[in-house]
């Protein structure tokens, strides 16, 4: 998702745009049993900020990502909160 704040938001080709929703659509039939509206809202955002990054990632290389892409405060907070030492192979 786009910060509209933003001078020039940023902008994901058609194969971006594809993968990020049908990421977001796997992730919403296969949730978590807890999982709330807020939850979605914040896996939105974030998934909207990175787009679609290369993984394997680093909690740096994703935060990295993020801030290139000028991604808002609340998305920066949740990446920083990962732990530190692990790689992620997907959003999942």
């Amino acid at each position: 998702m786009n910060d509209p704040g933003r001078e020039h938001p940023r902008q994901f080709d058609d194969a971006e745009r594809d993968e990020i929703a049908a990421l977001r659509r796997r992730f919403e039939a296969d949730s978590p049993q807890a999982f709330t509206d807020d939850d979605r809202s914040r896996f939105v955002r974030i998934t909207g900020a990175l787009g679609v990054p290369a993984f394997p990632a680093t909690r740096d290389e994703l935060v990295g990502v993020a801030r290139a892409g000028g991604a808002a405060e609340s998305v920066m907070v949740a990446l920083r909160s990962l732990p530190e030492d692990a790689t992620y192979s997907s959003y999942d």
